[in-house]
């Protein structure tokens, strides 16, 4: 969305900002998928809020918002 782009583009002017977003799959599922839409500035924030949210059946990873990562997982 144009929004996302918004984002990437001011991210690149400033290249000391990097954000965060987290992806989930359940354990028995191949491919991770958006969690939620929201950034997060510090991994570690990332990782508090992905562990306090998962469930016992979902694995999760904390992501850059890259445009490599958000053509991946990002809809």
């Amino acid at each position: 969305s144009k929004t996302n782009w918004k984002i990437y583009i001011w991210i690149n002017e400033r290249r000391d900002m990097i954000l965060y977003f987290v992806i989930f799959k359940k354990k028995k599922d191949k491919d991770y998928k958006l969690y939620s839409n929201t950034l997060f500035d510090e991994e570690k924030k990332a990782e508090e809020f992905a562990s306090k949210s998962m469930k016992r059946n979902e694995q999760y990873k904390v992501v850059e918002y890259t445009i490599e990562n958000i053509d991946d997982y990002w809809y």
